[in-house]
C-alpha cells in the first residue's frame, strides 16, 4: 500500500480507539513500525479487516489483528501442488476420498443435510 493508505488506515484506527496514541515520543514509534508493516500489505484487505475489527473490538488492534497478505499466483499454483501432492499420496495409500471427505466438518454437516432434502 502507499504511505497515504498507510496513514489512512492508522488515522482511522486512531480515531475510532482513544488508547492508540500517535503523539509524543511512544506515538512516532509506533507510527514508524506500523508503516514499515502497512507498506508491505495490500490497502484493501486490511482496510476490511480494520472494519470488522472496529465492529467487534472495543481496544486498538495490534498489527497482527488486522494483517492482510498478498496472494500471488503462485502462492496458488503453490498450495494447488501441494494438495496434488497429498491426494496422490494418500490414494497410493489405498486411501479413496470423495471431495466430501476434504470438506471442514461444519460443512460436511451443511452438505449432508442438503443431500438428505434433496434425497426426500
Amino acid at each position: 500500500m502507499t504511505p497515504e493508505q498507510a496513514y489512512e488506515i492508522i488515522s482511522k484506527i486512531a480515531v475510532m480507539y482513544d488508547g492508540f496514541k500517535v503523539e509524543g515520543e511512544d506515538g512516532k514509534a509506533r507510527l514508524k513500525i506500523w508503516m514499515q508493516h502497512l507498506r508491505s500489505m495490500p490497502y484493501a484487505p486490511v482496510s476490511q479487516n480494520v472494519d470488522r475489527y472496529i465492529q467487534h473490538q472495543s481496544f486498538p488492534p495490534q498489527i497482527a489483528d488486522i494483517a492482510a497478505k498478498e496472494v500471488t499466483e503462485a502462492d496458488i499454483v503453490s498450495t494447488m501442488k501441494r494438495w496434488e501432492e497429498e491426494v496422490k499420496a494418500e490414494r497410493q495409500a489405498g486411501s479413496i476420498k470423495q471431495f466430501f471427505d476434504y470438506l471442514p466438518p461444519h460443512l460436511q454437516q451443511k452438505y449432508a443435510y442438503l443431500q438428505k432434502e434433496k434425497n426426500q
